[in-house]
């Protein structure tokens, strides 16, 4: 089966990277699970007479997350499952809060570690793999570009086995062009 649009289970990491640097942006702090340690650190360089700039580092250990998303290959190819995730990750941003780049902004993070993913429907396999996530962001005042990858290696409780790699990329330019894709594909 091919997959026509990047998997929510990849926008969910995705997702869970950018809401953590939000959340310690605006002055919150994510939460980890039991048993795991996380640490956000944001602080800030400059003055009044120059360029501010706020810098965010985040990293996991043994974080959990739990969420219901559809199989991307395999036997249970576009079935819905149980996903369940843990994993480690280090995340870095960037912005410029004053002086002439106001706005530029630059971000990056890479999630990996293991997961289950447990089919609604109990006929069908269970998998178990490991996976990674990597993303970059990066905004001036005229030209932005997002790139992510997703990486998942799977084995099911069947015997059988998959592989799933996705890249995405949007950037827009000053005079307004965007270019976009998104390649995922199934082994």
């Amino acid at each position: 089966m091919r997959i026509s649009k990047r998997s929510a289970w990849s926008g969910a990491l995705l997702g869970l990277a950018i809401i953590a640097l939000m959340a310690v942006g605006s002055g919150g702090v994510a939460q980890a699970a039991a048993g795991s340690s996380q640490d956000c650190t944001p602080w800030s360089a400059g003055n009044g007479s120059g360029a501010g700039v706020l810098h965010i580092q985040c990293t996991y250990h043994n974080a959990t997350d739990q969420f219901i998303d559809v199989v991307p290959c395999g036997t249970n190819a576009g079935a819905p499952a149980t996903i369940t995730e843990l994993y480690n990750g280090q995340m870095h941003g960037t912005t410029l809060t004053a002086g002439t780049g106001a706005g530029t902004s630059w971000f990056t993070g890479t999630i990996t570690g293991t997961f289950t993913a447990v089919p609604l429907d109990a006929t069908l396999p269970t998998y178990t793999g490991h996976e990674t996530v990597w993303f970059g962001d990066n905004n001036n005042l005229r030209n932005g570009s997002e790139t992510s990858t997703f990486t998942v290696h799977a084995v099911g409780s069947d015997g059988s086995s998959f592989d799933f790699h996705d890249v995405a990329h949007a950037s827009s330019s000053a005079s307004g062009i965007t270019i976009s894709f998104d390649k995922p594909t199934c082994n």
